[in-house]
């Protein structure tokens, strides 16, 4: 019984790894994306920012 769970479920993960390495990629570069927007974001704020400091001084 215990066996049989086993393999069928080993037989599941191995129809599924592949699809599921693509989905781990796609996440990790959608990751890496957001990552780079946001260091963007940050640095573009943080231009804006120094500029209008050196505006009110």
């Amino acid at each position: 019984m215990y066996i049989s769970v086993v393999k069928s479920t080993l037989h599941l993960e191995g129809n599924h790894s592949l699809k599921t390495r693509g989905n781990i990629i796609k996440s990790l570069r959608g990751k890496v994306k957001f990552k780079l927007n946001l260091t963007r974001l940050y640095l573009f704020h943080g231009l804006v920012f120094k500029m209008i400091l050196k505006l009110m001084i």
